[in-house]
């Protein structure tokens, strides 16, 4: 899936594309309009209709949105595995000691619940393989 802050970069570009397109659109009807004041006035008409569409306001509206949840994401954190096992985040440290027992009782009281909710099926082992 890709990321608010990707999607919102996207959305720009193609509000950019269609300006390009509408300045493209412009400068090849140049020559049919009645001078060259007729032919400003009717760029800054078509530009300023062209931001008033509900297109453009929606699209402006979702750019928005994503930018503000691109915005609230946490920021990337490092992260390392020491020669002991021992796992960094950030400032935060999981010692081998534990994460190593913590890991496999939450896998088995997994398998315990799953096992209560699908006793006929157990197709959801394939899910919970951790060696795979």
């Amino acid at each position: 899936m890709y990321e608010a802050g990707w999607a919102a970069t996207r959305l720009s570009d193609f509000l950019h594309i269609l300006r390009a397109a509408a300045c493209t659109y412009m400068v090849g009807m140049w020559d049919f309009w009645d001078g060259e004041e007729a032919a400003t006035m009717s760029c800054s008409d078509i530009a300023a209709g062209l931001n008033r569409t509900r297109l453009w306001a929606k699209v402006m509206q979702w750019i928005r949105k994503l930018r503000t949840i691109h915005d609230k994401k946490g920021k990337l954190t490092a992260e390392w595995v020491d020669a002991e096992g021992n796992i960094y985040v950030g400032e935060l440290h999981f010692r081998h000691s534990r994460w190593s027992r913590l890991i496999p009782s939450m896998m088995a009281m997994v398998e315990h619940y799953l096992e209560q909710l699908c006793p006929a099926d157990s197709n959801w082992r394939l899910f919970l393989d951790v060696d795979r």
